[in-house]
């Protein structure tokens, strides 16, 4: 089964294995044999933007860091009963941050996949998007669906914050802005 919405720069793709990476009945609690693999592909444009430094943290340490191959994608495995902050970083471009909670019942510990795809945007010169200071998605374990998945409502309030900072960036740095034009330099 899959599930996409685009919002705030973010494709979300989710996935579990239906064929039983986790057979029916069976559980897991080794630590090795129950992960989150995250699958992504980060693109700029309908292009794969290759060299994006993902940086993993737990708390505010480095759990491990890579960098985007030059399709654009990278994999990474995550134990569960943890929880990451995952910032997506390359010069040039605005930052992102998704946050990753990977806690599961003891009872439906085995091997998860989620698979995304992550929109960066080139750096606009002038505009300060702090709704970006705060994660785009959050990505927890959905007990009733038995997979990993994102909090749709809380993407879907980050989009609109973004949506109106370019809306009135845009709107402001148009050449026919009424309002710009008639007010000189120096009078404020």
């Amino acid at each position: 089964n899959y599930f996409a919405v685009l919002l705030s720069g973010i494709i979300l793709l989710a996935i579990q294995n239906q064929n039983g990476l986790c057979a029916a009945g069976s559980t897991h609690t080794n630590d090795t044999a129950s992960y989150l693999e995250i699958n992504g592909t980060i693109i700029n444009n309908s292009e794969y933007l290759p060299e994006v430094t993902v940086t993993v943290y737990v708390d505010s340490s480095v759990y491990l860091c890579v960098n985007s191959n030059r399709m654009g994608k990278c994999k990474l495995r995550l134990p569960l009963e943890k929880q990451y902050t995952m910032v997506f970083s390359k010069q040039g471009y605005t930052s992102k941050t998704i946050l990753v909670n990977t806690e599961v019942p003891s009872s439906k510990r085995c091997v998860y996949k989620f698979i995304y795809a992550l929109y960066l945007f080139e750096e606009v010169k002038g505009m300060r998007l702090s709704k970006l200071n705060s994660p785009i998605a959050i990505i927890t374990f959905n007990d009733d669906a038995n997979k990993f998945d994102y909090d749709g409502k809380y993407t879907l309030s980050v989009n609109k914050g973004i949506a109106d900072l370019y809306r009135a960036y845009y709107l402001l740095d148009s050449p026919n802005n009424l309002f710009k034009n008639r007010v000189s330099k120096n009078s404020w």
